[in-house]
């Protein structure tokens, strides 16, 4: 090949090479362009509701507004401690004072062979008389020897409060006795039980003598000894029969042991009444109550070894269908040196309660009926006057539904206390001027006593300023009566006084934007005495109140005064590719300005978290007022249109927002035509639209 020819081939070789490369590289580098598009972002429309909400306006017939509001600046509430019940707890202790023994009778008998045997030669003169007739002779001085009584089958001891010993004699002997005196001992400790003497008991005939035991010991193991025997005897025959006794019957009746080791019988050993009194504040005394909610408690502690069945009744409680609370139990046997317990609670939610006593004329009071009661084991227990049943029983957390009866003299002493004022708690700053306010204070009793009240205080709090203006009203310092209320059924008495510009200084207070109210008064309840003779009433929900009532015309001048409305923001709904394929853009702000009031307009966005990103605006912006016409009335809203640069530094920050606080800030440009103040009607309002027009890189 030649030199010419090589050049030739190198020169095309490379530049197939230069092809070749270049070709490769087209094919691996994407295609890349920048597009626009315009794309709406939110709507929002700021009207007066955004400060007082809609509820607080009301249209007039020229469709103007009027703003209303109404607040409780004091609710006296009975079923919310008002008239409070005490929690009364009684702690009783209830003694064995009636434990009783059974009736029991013991015979014995002396039989004329028993006494012969003890007189000596007489005594052998009539034994061998035996079955025929004979005289006996005088019988002086005679006793007997020890004769073992046995009563444990009854008891083996037993201390007496009370109790009586009946001794029978029934003389059976064929002679009279002119004198008998006998001893009753116990056995073990040899005190002397009963000490006692009869004479002239013919024969044939019974006589009855009785010995008090009240404070003695009798043992269930007793010696009966015949001390001293009398007799005449017979002047003429006899028929002598050494069978014929004396025939002696003790019978030990109503005992009341203070402490025994017996088989008792079944028995009450409590069942009575106890009242209980409440002591209420201001002297009131309540006939009758319904109750709300609260708890009848009871604890039951035991110190008897036996099983005791326990009833317990509230006879003056009863529910809606007439029933009463009874509560029937058993409290195990107490263990040695210990007690047994028993923890019971009733709910009295909807009882209503008798508090007029056992005898139906007492206030505050209410009646429970206890009874305990054993029954006989049939075996011997020990039980004393010291073995008690201890009851702690009583109302708590009573809170009444109704309460009727007198209701107490008692001064309440409110305040000084502020409250919350929400007319304006809306309005972020600013300050505005009202060409008329009127304020009426309504006082609504609607509990069955007469009240005089004493306004000392009522001033408006800007807590946000620091500014307060008080009330200059003769209502202040004034004593006020309230009526009570009547049922049934139920209405209040209502007090009402008008506030207006004319009579105070209410358009101050109201120009103030209170946030609170502050008050200072006093109640004093039955002001009186009980002239309604035990008829005053309450109900949990018939409150006193004291109510304010706003109500002035839109008709104002604003300075700085804040529209603010809280609205969605999204781009992602700008993009198909995603947020990040949004390069920069221009927002644009359509405000359709319907108000007599020019506006500083801003848009802060913020994240999904609530964390702030940016401000939309840099600085605020105009929205223009709308002009009014002839009428001073606004025909048509005026446009303002604002646009925004959002670099891509810009559209970095702002692009994940997901909300915005729309704000407008109004300032009153009223024409002198039309006065200081700019009416506000239905119909005004600020349209808010923001477009965006975005620039995307596509396809890189």
């Amino acid at each position: 090949m030649t030199k010419q020819a090589q050049k030739i081939f190198l020169f095309l070789l490379f530049w197939v090479l230069v092809l070749t490369i270049s070709c490769k590289k087209n094919l691996e580098v994407k295609p890349s362009w920048e597009t626009t598009m315009l794309v709406p972002i939110l709507k929002t429309n700021l009207n007066i509701g955004n400060i007082v909400g809609d509820t607080l306006i009301q249209i007039n017939s020229d469709s103007s507004l009027k703003l209303v509001y109404q607040s409780t600046l004091y609710s006296l509430i009975p079923g919310e401690g008002a008239f409070e019940i005490p929690d009364t707890i009684i702690k009783g202790t209830y003694n064995l004072s009636n434990l009783a023994l059974t009736n029991q009778s013991i015979i014995y008998n002396l039989s004329l062979g028993q006494a012969a045997q003890q007189m000596g030669l007489a005594g052998g003169a009539i034994i061998s008389s035996n079955g025929t007739m004979a005289s006996i002779p005088a019988i002086t001085n005679q006793s007997s020897g020890n004769n073992d009584v046995n009563a444990t089958q009854f008891f083996q001891t037993a201390t007496l409060a009370e109790g009586f010993l009946d001794i029978t004699i029934d003389n059976g002997f064929p002679i009279d006795i002119s004198n008998i005196q006998f001893q009753i001992k116990n056995k073990i400790s040899g005190t002397i039980v009963a000490d006692t003497f009869f004479t002239n008991i013919a024969s044939g005939s019974t006589t009855t003598k009785t010995v008090n035991l009240s404070g003695k010991t009798v043992e269930g193991n007793l010696v009966f000894k015949i001390i001293d025997l009398d007799s005449p005897g017979s002047v003429n025959p006899v028929l002598i029969d050494t069978t014929d006794a004396l025939h002696i019957t003790m019978q030990v009746r109503d005992m009341v042991v203070t402490s025994a080791t017996a088989i008792f019988p079944s028995q009450d050993i409590i069942n009575q009444d106890q009242e209980t009194i409440y002591n209420l504040s201001g002297g009131a005394k309540l006939k009758f109550m319904t109750v709300h909610s609260g708890k009848l408690k009871m604890t039951l502690h035991s110190a008897i070894k036996q099983l005791v069945h326990f009833n317990y009744s509230f006879p003056g409680a009863s529910d809606q269908f007439g029933g009463s609370i009874n509560l029937i139990t058993d409290l195990p046997a107490a263990p040695i040196g210990g007690l047994s317990s028993l923890n019971q609670e009733y709910d009295l939610a909807g009882y209503t309660l008798d508090l007029t006593g056992l005898n139906h004329i007492s206030y505050n009071t209410f009646v429970n009926h206890i009874e305990a009661s054993i029954d006989s084991t049939g075996q011997l227990q020990t039980l004393s006057f010291g073995d008690s049943i201890y009851i702690d029983y009583g109302l708590v957390d009573l809170v009444p539904e109704y309460i009727e009866g007198f209701l107490g003299q008692q001064i309440l002493t409110l305040g000084p206390e502020e409250v919350n004022f929400d007319l304006f708690k809306n309005i972020q700053s600013g300050s505005i001027s009202l060409s008329d306010v009127n304020l009426g204070i309504d006082i609504e009793n609607g509990v069955g006593v007469n009240v005089r009240m004493n306004l000392y205080e009522l001033t408006a709090v800007n807590s946000k300023k620091n500014q307060s203006v008080s009330l200059s009203n003769s209502l202040i310092n004034s004593p006020q009566i309230l009526n009570r209320a009547t049922d049934p059924p139920l209405t209040p008495y209502v007090l009402s006084f008008l506030l207006n510009t004319g009579n105070s200084n209410i358009k101050n207070l109201v120009e103030v934007l209170p946030d609170k109210m502050k008050y200072q008064l006093d109640l004093f309840v039955n002001p009186d005495g009980n002239i309604s003779n035990y008829t005053d009433f309450a109900y949990y929900n018939s409150p006193l109140n004291v109510n304010l009532n706003v109500s002035m015309p839109l008709s104002l001048q604003a300075s700085g005064l804040v529209f603010q409305d809280t609205v969605d923001f999204d781009l992602s709904n700008a993009s198909s590719k995603g947020l990040d394929a949004i390069k920069d853009g221009v927002f644009t702000v359509y405000a359709d300005n319907g108000y007599p009031l020019q506006a500083n307009l801003q848009l802060y966005l913020y994240d999904e978290w609530g964390g702030f990103l940016d401000s939309l605006i840099v600085a605020p912006h105009t929205i223009y007022a709308a002009p009014l016409n002839s009428n001073c009335k606004v025909l048509e809203p005026l446009r303002s249109t604002l646009q925004v640069q959002a670099d891509a530094n810009k559209m970095n920050r702002i692009r994940n927002a997901k909300k915005a606080i729309v704000r407008a800030v109004f300032d009153t440009k009223s024409s002198a035509p039309c006065g200081v103040y700019t009416n506000i009607y239905s119909s005004y309002n600020l349209l808010i639209k923001l477009t965006g027009r975005f620039t995307y890189l596509v396809g890189q």
